[in-house]
């Protein structure tokens, strides 16, 4: 991920994903960015919109059983994770699907978050 990313491509983003046929909806997912993504495009109606896509995606898939996930988002830019910390936020008060939502500075912080071993997600990434 980098660039400007709008609310229109996270949720595009979602609905392609839930399309997969390899689609797990009781994931745990790590989304890496950085410094040169930029979310600016976030405020706080936008980010409503992308849970309620994410919950409406998620929830509509034939394989959802209601298990709980998280998300660990990677992103070096303060500003970048204190945006994206709102997005946790909202999934604690607004979202029907449980999930948990946390944003890092490192790729080691989220990959013990997740229960990962940081090294295999380090070559994934590549």
């Amino acid at each position: 991920m980098g660039g400007r990313v709008t609310p229109e491509e996270a949720e595009a983003a979602i609905a392609a994903a839930a399309r997969d046929p390899r689609f797990d909806p009781a994931f745990d997912d790590l989304v890496l960015g950085g410094d040169e993504t930029d979310f600016s495009a976030f405020d706080t109606e936008r980010i409503r919109r992308f849970v309620a896509a994410f919950d409406r995606h998620i929830r509509a898939h034939p394989l959802y059983d209601g298990t709980p996930t998280r998300t660990a988002i990677v992103l070096t830019h303060p500003g970048n994770r204190g945006m994206l910390r709102l997005i946790g936020a909202l999934y604690e008060t607004e979202a029907e699907v449980p999930e948990e939502v946390q944003t890092f500075a490192s790729l080691t912080d989220a990959a013990h978050w997740l229960g990962r071993d940081p090294a295999a997600l380090a070559a994934y990434r590549r």
